[in-house]
């Protein structure tokens, strides 16, 4: 319906706040994912042009567009923030943009994809779902594409990636619990408990009742 709405959980009722601005794609799967910061509530776009933020104090819509995606759908797929700067991570595209939430500057810059491909070769998979985990001035993403999770640090722009599992393990999600992570499968596979600090690792079978139903998410 090209709007945001807002939900109150007491009273469950939804209200209108606002109508997204207009662009000639279509109203379907314009954005992919939200997350908070601060004030304010950001729209990652699946198949829109601009990356959306509505400020919930001032009751304002910006866009900040985003030229550099060029794929016609997935273009950013993981977000987070630290000190005013968000980092958004391509899905499809082989991009990474980093946006000042201040002056709303975009900057981009490849490296670290084409880094990824050199070690573990060019995909066509997406690269990473809207699944990743924050902490502090890391984010830690785990790869749709490989048996890895790139450990990105937003404060100087370095990156580790940790090779997890076998070669055709692949990953959509990741959990935090206590000093592990849970590596959600990308395909019909084991569930991952991986420990970053020591590179161990427990395999955890999922017995799925139907080998055609594949996990995503960790929701």
């Amino acid at each position: 319906y090209n709007g945001l709405f807002r939900f109150d959980l007491s009273t469950k009722t939804m209200e209108f706040v606002t109508e997204f601005f207009k662009e000639d794609i279509g109203k379907s799967h314009r954005f992919y994912a939200a997350m908070q910061h601060s004030n304010s509530v950001i729209f990652a776009p699946y198949v829109s042009n601009n990356l959306m933020i509505y400020d919930t104090e001032e009751k304002k819509l910006s866009s900040i567009a985003l030229d550099g995606f060029t794929e016609k759908c997935m273009k950013v797929t993981a977000m987070s923030v630290y000190e005013d700067k968000l980092f958004c991570f391509g899905g499809m595209d082989s991009l990474l943009a980093q946006i000042d939430l201040k002056t709303y500057q975009v900057t981009y810059q490849s490296e670290l994809y084409e880094e990824m491909e050199r070690i573990y070769g060019k995909s066509n998979e997406v690269s990473f779902l809207r699944d990743c985990y924050t902490i502090d001035n890391r984010v830690f993403l785990p790869s749709c594409r490989y048996n890895m999770v790139c450990e990105y640090c937003m404060s100087d722009g370095t990156y580790i990636f940790h090779t997890v599992g076998k070669k055709e393990d692949s990953f959509s999600g990741i959990v935090p619990y206590r000093d592990m992570f849970y590596l959600i499968p990308r395909q019909a596979g084991d569930l991952i408990e991986w420990n970053p600090k020591t590179g161990n690792i427990n395999r955890i079978s999922i017995p799925y009742k139907n080998e055609e139903i594949k996990p995503y998410s960790n929701h």
